[in-house]
């Protein structure tokens, strides 16, 4: 059995209605863009976020590198009465609060840095004050987040809160200076070398 021809005047009695536009196909905006729009808000809002992180962990870095921050590091950590609070190794958190300003030879710092051990956590906090190129501190305390505040001031050492030189590198003069001794003094007895 065959179907019947169709009845003149109906849709599908036209052979051009009955194809499909084939001239008439969207472009790729209009086929995707219920994807794309939120793909390119998510790849903005993450360059974003990059971006800040970026700016915030450089000025962590800039803010560690100060004489201050180093000083007041090395202080706390080497500290007894501060391991006995906190428990050893001392760290410091990630971000430092505070400002840091030098000019000219002069400046200032205030820094409040977190940190941790293995008993516990405290924050450092530092203050001191730039003339003629060398800081003078005026507070630097460890306070735990359970005890009384340990004062730091005493621990650091002349030399190093006018930029001085460090114990490793006294330790590097003074061999240096043996050295020099013995190249000066030739009648002088030299000792057998015990790292070769």
């Amino acid at each position: 059995m065959s179907t019947p021809p169709p009845l003149p005047g109906s849709p599908l009695s036209d052979p051009a209605a009955a194809a499909p536009p084939t001239a008439a196909r969207k472009g790729w905006w209009a086929r995707h863009w219920k994807w794309a729009v939120p793909l390119l808000a998510l790849l903005l809002g993450a360059m974003l976020l990059a971006s800040m992180a970026v700016f915030v962990l450089g000025i962590a870095r800039v803010t560690k590198a100060s004489e201050p921050y180093r000083v007041g590091l090395m202080a706390a950590q080497r500290d007894q009465r501060v391991i006995a609070a906190l428990g050893a190794p001392v760290k410091d958190g990630i971000m430092p609060s505070g400002s840091l300003s030098t000019s000219n030879g002069t400046g200032s710092a205030n820094f409040s840095v977190s940190l941790h051990g293995a008993r516990g956590n405290g924050t450092l906090y530092i203050e001191a004050e730039r003339h003629a190129g060398q800081w003078h501190y005026t507070t630097l305390q460890v306070l735990p987040d359970a005890g009384e505040a340990i004062p730091l001031l005493k621990d650091v050492a002349p030399d190093q809160e006018d930029g001085g030189e460090t114990d490793a590198e006294s330790d590097f003069d003074a061999d240096a200076a043996s050295h020099r001794q013995a190249e000066v003094d030739p009648s002088a007895p030299v000792a057998a070398d015990s790292t070769q």
